[in-house]
């Protein structure tokens, strides 16, 4: 069974609507549906029950151990959490930014092999609260680009960087250690493309003509 987030409309459906006040009217709306203090986890969402409803409290980490505070972001990999309400008694998670070597990067912005500067501050998060040991490392000839795709926010390869530092795009030639290349990728961002010896004129040519 699917996990209904509207923890009011899931309880409704639960409660004993054939139960009449002596009115004849139904009682669901006033029976309490909780004890004061009563926490609900939902999924990766979390509910506390004040003067007899659940009400949003916060949205759940990816591993569960945390409490992302509505309206509050944390970091979860290569991006920026958020924990919101859609709508009234609803909580949901959505990604809202990208994040890489202790810096913040926002839809369409590019991330080069040294990271470049900071875009954002998340509570003091900096390129210095990283350490040489943890730090990644992208490619040297590749760039990654924070972008929407079909309303989801990706964090990939974008394209390449050949010797002399310029941005190519993916299925171009580029320079890379003084031997043309073609710019390609795999579905998971890996670098595939592969050395020719052809110049770069003839090489310009059969790449448009194989596009």
């Amino acid at each position: 069974q699917k996990p209904i987030y509207n923890i009011d409309k899931a309880l409704e459906k639960i409660l004993p609507f054939d139960s009449l006040d002596p009115d004849g009217e139904p009682l669901v709306h006033h029976v309490p549906v909780c004890q004061d203090g009563e926490e609900v986890i939902e999924g990766q969402f979390k509910y506390v029950c004040h003067f007899g409803k659940l009400m949003p409290q916060c949205c759940l980490s990816s591993q569960g151990a945390a409490c992302i505070p509505i309206g509050q972001t944390r970091v979860e990999g290569h991006f920026i959490i958020q924990c919101y309400t859609p709508q009234e008694g609803v909580l949901s998670r959505r990604p809202v930014g990208c994040f890489y070597n202790g810096h913040e990067y926002y839809e369409g912005q590019v991330i080069l092999p040294e990271a470049g500067q900071p875009t954002g501050d998340d509570g003091g998060s900096s390129s210095s609260s990283n350490t040489s040991t943890t730090k990644e490392v992208l490619p040297a000839h590749s760039y990654y680009k924070c972008f929407l795709d079909n309303g989801v926010l990706k964090f990939q390869a974008a394209g390449c960087v050949d010797d002399s530092r310029k941005l190519i795009s993916e299925r171009r030639r580029f320079l890379l250690n003084g031997r043309y290349a073609l710019c390609l990728f795999d579905e998971n961002g890996n670098f595939v493309g592969y050395e020719s010896n052809t110049d770069e004129s003839e090489d310009m040519e059969n790449s448009s003509n194989n596009d």
